[in-house]
């Protein structure tokens, strides 16, 4: 059954939809429909239907009405002591259908999500058919919920073209919004919208003028100037402020919690109030389990329409070294450390502006790290940080907000509902009420000592339950004096969950803990020799819990395990077996799986950071070599270079005595990524160190590894005759020792220095060959970087139709790989063909895009290629002038990587209408 009032009145009920025939009875159903699900007394129909003209068979016309909307909706329409009911199921009614379609766009477009914002609106605004309930606009009854209504759908429609605009697509709603605008010329957000959509579009001067033709028809027919908000607009197109068109953040990425949060309402309004109230650095405090990370998540959820910049998570949980917290930070804001400047300074800078909050979870091992938020905080005055911690930061401007456990109703509540989790049929009755409350007493109301108590009403009633938790709480008491009293309740609920578990589960549980960041089934089995059952059992008991594909522990649980496991008589081998499976990852050759081997090593961040840890602090330093080395390619890519320099400096300072072989593949790593940071003197020399080893070793795959890290950094100085040396020779070793993918790389280094010198036939037929070896290889990333060389060999030449082709496909291929340092690359060449090819506004968008790519990852033009943008930027600018240049490049700008990759890889036909 479906109803529709967004237009005509129709019911649908299995086939085509049906109308209901005569206007009175077209009316009664529209008048259940509005009351619908309750009862409505014939008198009050008959006033809504007739008005002070009802006839005097008035209520006997009503039954013959009734008797006719009950042949179309059937035993819908019930009778109830006089008065009619009509019973309408959820989402059966069009307009409640579009209510909550447009609720869910408004929540996507306040976290920032354009496109689920966007799709969500249009979905919801085409239920619309016409005027709502358009047969019925004249009589009185309907005048309310048709105003209301035409409201939602205004509505709804500006926050679709804001959307829209969030996705850079301001061309197409400039027109949108004129026609709007001339229906409904005194609605000032239409008109905001507007002058941002002119803006974006790089018609400064036509914002300006919307802005006075806003004001005048204001002040014309309401004798009022604009509000404050379209007045900071006008000021900010004046000012080409920049805040109008740099790109957005990341989506906000605050998890939506699929339980409800029982209770906290008044502690979840004194926080948003506090927020909303200016404090900047708002602490939740408590022991581990009372609930600090539900709550700020609440808040940040319930704030999400307050910070127009939007809300994001980081977690903090398994991360011990300081000097990581503000990469963690950076991570989720889309900002990358470069390392050419403090990586403080660059998330600043993306920041300024902005109105965003910053959830950091789990704080508590980190405090002497908190006087950098305050050093962030000075510089971002629109950024908030909503921290939990077990200990307040003591930073200036903090507010701390203890959280307190929960009270007796509100325990209770959570245990039950949690209860009914784990077993459907658990119901709180009179007989098990008392042993419930008392559990939740001993259990001094903590959240998560409640939940993993009411995980074991599938096998314990509340009465049995209480007489176990009794003998535990008993035996405990006697240790742990020194943990706080709160504190010592969670700790004892997680032993007591696991001294129920069998022998096996509580070894799996307590080896898991080696996990930082959760893990796979497969790495659970390769380190712990988990069975199914086993990971289910935990599960079920609330001591591991799903997350997507991988699972984990909250980290008060793991602290618990890790105290196991430091009992286990193989606790060293487990720690050992846990670093030896990160290992085998990181130095798997990925092949034609490259990106998928990417990704794994994203997921694992956690577990390859605690694995390095360890190596480090427990003497296993050759294990910290080889980890370290086999990693330095993904630190490169994902843009971790300080980090991956951080960790192989470490390693190669305690590691004196490890094998030469061993410490010339550290040195080499440290030296490339030096070279990406642009620090050539610290990278010649490691190298010059990685050389003088490897050839003591008379390893001739070795030599040519440092031989061709030398020539990159000499190519880099634009030495280019030592480069050649040194890559030539490279190159005959590599061939020598059989190392394929090294001979190949040193190929694509030789083709790379003759495009610089300008040697464009030599660089072309040099990267065709190393994209041939790379291919033999299945090594997607040396296919890419070997067509960009092509690419840009055949621009040098003025082949543009080839060197689009070459260009694409390597930007096919590095999208793939997310290698975006490489992307910002392309994009400059892709930028240089538009000019050739006569489509200046189209480069100018691209070398927008490609300058914010650079921005986001902190990384600025090579020497060598700082020439060819001069040369295309000059171009541009002649080809449309200043004013056309500056819209085109801020469009460029606005728009996310995905849609500039695929603004580049559309054909030009497509991309000119846009």
């Amino acid at each position: 059954m479906e109803y529709r009032i967004l237009g005509p009145l129709e019911v649908e009920v299995e086939g085509p939809p049906l109308t209901v025939k005569g206007r009175k009875p077209r009316a009664l159903l529209a008048l259940l429909l509005l009351h619908r699900n309750e009862p409505v007394p014939p008198d009050v129909l008959i006033d809504d239907l007739w008005g002070e003209s009802a006839p005097a068979t008035a209520a006997n016309t009503l039954q013959v009405y009734v008797s006719q909307v009950r042949k179309i909706v059937s035993d819908r329409l019930i009778t109830e002591g006089g008065s009619y009911r009509l019973r309408v199921e959820p989402d059966e009614l069009d307009a409640e259908r579009f209510e909550r379609m447009i609720e869910e766009g408004s929540s996507a477009l306040n976290r920032r999500a354009y496109r689920e914002a966007a799709e969500l609106l249009r979905d919801a605004l085409a239920l619309w058919r016409g005027p709502a309930l358009a047969d019925l606009r004249y009589d009185q009854f309907a005048q309310g919920e048709i105003t209301r209504l035409e409201e939602l759908r205004l509505a709804a429609t500006e926050n679709r073209i804001e959307a829209e605009l969030g996705l850079g697509r301001q061309d197409h709603v400039v027109g949108e919004l004129e026609a709007l605008i001339a229906e409904n010329p005194l609605r000032e957000r239409l008109r905001g919208l507007l002058m941002l959509a002119l803006y974006r579009s790089g018609r400064q001067a036509d914002a300006l003028d919307a802005y006075r033709a806003a004001r005048q028809a204001l002040v014309d027919e309401l004798g009022l100037e604009p509000g404050p908000e379209l007045r900071e607009l006008e000021q900010a197109i004046l000012r080409q402020d920049e805040s109008l068109s740099r790109r957005p953040l990341p989506a906000s990425n605050v998890p939506v919690p699929v339980s409800t949060m029982v209770g906290r309402r008044r502690e979840l309004d004194e926080l948003t109030s506090a927020l909303r109230d200016g404090t900047r650095v708002l602490t939740l405090t408590g022991p581990g389990g009372s609930g600090k990370t539900r709550l700020g998540v609440e808040v940040a959820n319930a704030l999400a329409e307050d910070f127009s910049d939007g809300a994001f998570f980081v977690a903090l949980d398994a991360i011990r070294d300081e000097a990581l917290l503000l990469p963690a930070i950076a991570h989720e804001l889309g900002v990358r450390d470069s390392g050419e400047r403090p990586l403080r300074e660059s998330l600043s800078e993306r920041l300024a502006g902005r109105r965003a909050l910053v959830l950091l979870d789990n704080f508590e091992q980190l405090v002497d790290a908190a006087p950098v938020l305050t050093q962030v905080l000075e510089t971002v005055p629109g950024l908030t940080f909503l921290v939990t911690s077990r200990a307040a930061l003591r930073v200036s401007g903090e507010q701390e907000y203890p959280v307190d456990p929960l009270d007796l109703t509100d325990a209770v509540a959570l245990f039950v509902e949690r209860a009914q989790s784990a077993d459907p049929r658990f119901r709180l009755t009179d007989e098990n009420r008392a042993a419930v409350e008392e559990i939740c007493a001993r259990l001094d109301y903590l959240p998560l000592a409640l939940e993993l108590a009411a995980a074991r009403t599938k096998l314990l009633p509340p009465e049995a339950m209480l007489a176990l938790l009794d003998e535990r709480l008993q035996l405990l008491s006697r240790g742990a004096r020194d943990l706080p009293e709160r504190h010592r309740a969670l700790r004892d609920t997680i032993a007591w969950s696991y001294d129920l578990l069998g022998a096996d589960e509580k070894q799996l549980f307590a080896r898991l803990g080696a996990f930082g960041g959760g893990f796979t089934l497969e790495s659970a089995v390769a380190v712990c020799n988990a069975s199914l059952d086993g990971i289910a059992t935990l599960i079920d008991e609330s001591l591991v819990e799903r997350d997507g594909q991988r699972m984990r522990m909250l980290e008060t649980i793991r602290e618990y395990a890790l105290e196991q496991l430091a009992e286990d008589e193989d606790a060293e081998g487990v720690r050992r077996r846990h670093a030896e499976r990160f290992l085998r990852i990181a130095e798997a050759e990925p092949g034609a799986e490259q990106a998928a081997w990417l990704a794994e090593l994203d997921a694992e961040r956690d577990n390859l950071r605690s694995a390095l840890s360890w190596t480090l602090d427990s003497g296993e330093h050759g294990l910290a070599l080889r980890l370290a080395s086999a990693l330095w390619e993904f630190w490169w890519v994902r843009g971790h270079l300080s980090e991956g320099r951080s960790w192989l400096d470490e390693a190669l300072a305690r590691a004196a005595d490890e094998p030469a072989d061993l410490r010339a593949r550290a040195l080499h790593a440290a030296a490339s990524l030096a070279t990406r940071q642009g620090d050539y003197e610290r990278a010649a020399t490691l190298s010059e160190e990685s050389l003088a080893l490897w050839e003591e070793l008379g390893d001739s795959g070795g030599t040519a590894r440092a031989l061709l890290s030398l020539g990159t950094v000499a190519a880099e100085q634009a030495d280019h005759e030592r480069a050649i040396e040194l890559s030539e020779r490279a190159a005959e070793l590599y061939q020598e020792s059989g190392d394929r993918r090294g001979h190949a790389l040193a190929v694509s280094n030789l083709g790379g220095i003759a495009l610089e010198r300008g040697e464009y036939e030599k660089a072309s037929a040099l990267s065709e060959e190393a994209y041939g070896l790379f291919a033999t290889l299945e090594d997607s990333e040396g296919m890419a970087l070997a067509l960009v060389n092509q690419g840009f060999a055949a621009l040098s030449e003025h082949r543009p139709d080839r060197a689009l082709e070459l260009l694409r496909e390597a930007l096919r291929r590095l999208a793939e790989l997310e290698f975006k340092d490489v992307i910002g690359y392309c994009f400059e060449g892709l930028a240089a063909v538009l000019v050739l090819t006569r489509h200046p506004e189209e480069a100018a968008r691209l070398l927008g895009a490609a300058e914010a790519l650079r921005e986001s990852l902190g990384v600025e033009l090579a020497p060598a290629e700082q020439a060819t943008h001069a040369e295309t930027v000059g171009a541009v600018q002649a080809g449309l002038g200043e004013e056309r240049f500056n819209a085109a490049w801020r469009q460029g700008r606005e728009l996310a990587l995905d849609e500039a990759i695929a603004y580049a890889l559309e054909e030009e036909g497509a991309r000119v209408r846009r």
